[in-house]
């Protein structure tokens, strides 16, 4: 509109130098460059776990596809009723405290991975708690790493901000899938052991930097089960169980 006649002032494009000054500006903030590098490390170890565990149930285990996709939306549930009890324990602890937890609970459950092996007789009982309370902490700490990073960014340069939280989550959610795919390649079966191994000890070591990152100085979650509604999800995942009858009913009347 504005560029009709008549139409006011003319839009000025903002020159590289400009856009580019948001972005060191932000890097040189060393709290926040510090919070960027712990969320692409924790990142990258939830992202060792959540690669390989599905290759691993179709490859390794030979779970049937509609077995996974009970898993995963058994999963999905839990990350739903989870949010209530979520926002009411962030109320009491600092956030760096409950993501240095979080991350600590999923270097257990990526070590109880490495025990899930088709000979034994426990694997289709521990299968589903452990899917079910990954997606759970996964899910939570992204929810934890969010905020933190809202109450970091400065208002005056905040599109700096969020091209390095942009960037850092690319990086973290990228990479690590594919040296893992490279990994599984060389080594086969020993290959999805070496990286659930890998996503426990790179959780559990940031772990333990997290608890000494001080990233709020008030609770950051407060009132975030209000926020949040737990039930509201469950309608996707209602659509989404609809979609999947009525494929699998139709290709029963191909194959027929």
């Amino acid at each position: 509109i504005i560029r009709m006649s008549g139409g006011g002032r003319h839009s000025t494009a903002a020159s590289t130098s400009e856009k580019f000054s948001v972005i060191v500006h932000a890097f040189r903030d060393s709290r926040f460059r510090n919070f960027i590098i712990l969320c692409i490390l924790s990142i990258s170890a939830i992202m060792w776990l959540n690669f390989s565990s599905i290759l691993y149930l179709r490859d390794v285990l030979k779970f049937s596809d509609n077995q996974i996709m009970f898993f995963m939306t058994a999963g999905a549930i839990g990350v739903a009723l989870s949010i209530h009890t979520t926002g009411k324990f962030a109320e009491k602890f600092r956030s760096n405290h409950v993501i240095a937890f979080l991350l600590g609970g999923f270097a257990i459950i990526a070590t109880g991975w490495c025990g899930l092996r088709p000979e034994m007789q426990w694997t289709l009982k521990f299968t589903l708690p452990l899917i079910v309370l990954g997606a759970i902490i996964s899910a939570e700490f992204f929810i934890f790493a969010s905020k933190g990073m809202m109450s970091l960014v400065q208002e005056k340069d905040r599109t700096g901000y969020t091209s390095m939280w942009i960037v850092g989550t690319s990086l973290s959610n990228g990479i690590p899938p594919i040296i893992a795919g490279w990994l599984i390649s060389i080594f086969h079966t020993q290959g999805y052991r070496i990286c659930f191994v890998i996503s426990a000890v790179s959780a559990f070591t940031v772990a333990l930097f997290w608890k000494r990152f001080h990233l709020d100085t008030v609770e950051l979650i407060t009132d975030a089960h209000m926020i949040v509604k737990p039930t509201q999800p469950l309608r996707s995942l209602q659509r989404l169980a609809w979609m999947v009858r009525r494929l699998k009913r139709d290709n029963n009347h191909k194959n027929q």
